[in-house]
């Protein structure tokens, strides 16, 4: 199976860079889930910028907001 994405450059030049930077938005959203709000979580203080307590509402707030949206599962499958 193949899929074809084509643009009409320069007017959907916005759709493409949108499209062709998609795996970087995927990386970069788990990158902030498992690696960065999960550190805070478990190593952070109540003196830095967000507290762990504040990280843990905010990672469950995303995850469910990409459950919503139908990413997680593209995600998990991913990663």
């Amino acid at each position: 199976m193949k899929a074809v994405l084509e643009f009409n450059l320069p007017e959907d030049n916005f759709d493409f860079e949108f499209c062709s930077k998609g795996p970087e938005l995927v990386t970069a959203l788990w990158e902030l889930l498992n690696n960065d709000l999960r550190s805070k979580i478990k190593y952070g203080t109540d003196t830095d910028v967000i507290t762990p307590n504040e990280a843990g509402k905010f990672k469950s707030y995303l995850v469910d907001y990409f459950v919503e949206c139908g990413l997680m599962e593209l995600i998990n499958k991913n990663f």
